[in-house]
């Protein structure tokens, strides 16, 4: 009996190990294996909505239910092993678009590719026209 109760308690732990999956870690600077697990959660929860970059060294995956993506570096990516979560959040008159990421290989390039995602945010929300404009 102590060992299903031992199974049924590991297995609970799997599924809440992800729960934030905006923020899952403390810090930006992880593990190789940490974003490789994290990657792998992440493409068995949404394997149907990849969007590869090949040309880019990218593949993004989107989460509907909680209006986020994750754009993940594929080898041959300076910033490679990293990734970027972003997730758009609506309030009654605006729209934002909240960011974090996280990186193993070296800081510069992964501060370079976050960088470029501030960028891309700031464009999306310039293109969206706010609640008096329409």
């Amino acid at each position: 009996m102590n060992r299903i109760l031992l199974a049924i308690t590991i297995f609970a732990a799997s599924l809440t190990a992800w729960t934030d999956t905006f923020k899952p870690f403390e810090v930006a600077n992880v593990t190789s294996d940490q974003v490789e697990t994290f990657k792998d959660e992440v493409e068995s929860l949404h394997s149907g909505t990849a969007q590869r970059f090949p040309d880019q060294n990218l593949v993004v995956y989107f989460n509907n239910e909680e209006a986020m993506n994750y754009a993940f570096t594929t080898k041959g990516h300076p910033a490679h092993p990293a990734w970027i979560t972003r997730q758009v959040v609506e309030s009654e008159d605006t729209v934002d678009i909240k960011q974090i990421g996280y990186f193993a290989g070296d800081e510069e390039p992964f501060a370079k590719l976050f960088q470029q995602y501030l960028e891309l945010n700031d464009k999306i929300k310039a293109s969206i026209p706010t609640p008096g404009s329409r």
